[in-house]
Formats: structure tokens, C-alpha cells, sequence
């Protein structure tokens, strides 16, 4: 989410009315340009408004990698994105391991309709690993996702 704070309406139906992002980067355009202009490649966990805003969408650079779960391939390739890789289950590139774990944004009728998120636990041969849970409550797929990382 790279918008500026307020910039967007509020999530519908959300607890909380306020206009998000709730709070301002901790850089000025000028440190964001040059830190974009850094990157190698952008994952993304899902394509809500709040994780991957259109500020996001215009700028990040269209030639990135971008990988992704494989219902947001199509979409970020609308976007214009010329690289994306949409990853199943697993994907190594550059000597990193990228496996897609599963999560739910919550339980009933409002997790299903919030669709899909993915998770993905990165690995470099000789690092830690990290988990990055994308937008999750706790359930099984978290559990065994956290419970893979001990275990391997």
C-alpha cells in the first residue's frame, strides 16, 4: 500500500469509517521513487485495495517480476505488468524459494466473500526463513504453515 494517508475511502462495511491508509510512509516520494527504483521484484498476497493500491499499481515499475497467487495473474497482467508469475505451490528464482501457503480472512459468509489470499514462506539456502502471512486469521493452513517452518 503506497498511498498516502487518507487518500482512499474507507473499507466498506469495516468496523472503522476512516479513510485509509490510516497513517503517512515513513518517506517522502522522493526516498519511495528511489526505493522502488531498488527493487528486484514485488510479491503480492492478494489484490485488495488495501494490500496492492492503485498508487502501488502506478508505480512500481511494469518490467518487475511479479509474483503472486495465480487467481491475481490475470489482473496484474491488465494492469500492464509484463513478468508475472503466478506461483501454485512453489517457485525458486535467483537462488530464492518462494512456497505458497493458504489463509482465510475470516470464517462464514464474509470469508468466503473476501476470496482468496495466499501467504508464502521465503527461503535462501543458509537463512532463516520467513513467513509472510498475507491478510489471515488463524486456522489451519497458518498452523501448518507455521508449524512446516519448525519442522524443516
Amino acid at each position: 500500500m503506497l498511498s498516502r494517508a487518507g487518500a482512499m475511502d474507507p473499507v466498506p462495511d469495516a468496523a472503522d469509517g476512516r479513510r485509509i491508509p490510516l497513517v503517512e510512509l515513513p518517506l517522502d516520494d522522493e526516498a519511495l521513487g528511489k526505493l522502488i527504483g531498488r527493487l528486484d521484484g514485488v510479491l503480492v498476497t492478494h489484490l485488495h485495495r488495501d494490500h496492492f493500491d492503485p498508487r502501488a499499481a502506478e508505480l512500481l515499475p511494469k518490467t518487475l517480476p511479479v509474483f503472486c497467487q495465480p487467481v491475481d495473474a490475470d489482473r496484474l497482467a491488465h494492469l500492464g505488468y509484463r513478468m508475472v508469475l503466478p506461483i501454485e505451490a512453489d517457485h525458486e528464482w535467483r537462488g530464492i524459494r518462494f512456497a505458497r501457503t493458504g489463509g482465510r480472512h475470516g470464517t462464514g459468509e464474509v470469508g468466503e466473500r473476501m476470496g482468496t489470499v495466499s501467504g508464502f514462506v521465503v527461503r535462501v539456502p543458509g537463512e532463516p526463513s520467513l513467513y509472510f502471512a498475507g491478510d489471515t486469521i488463524w486456522c489451519a493452513e497458518v498452523e501448518a504453515s507455521i508449524l512446516g517452518l519448525w519442522l524443516t
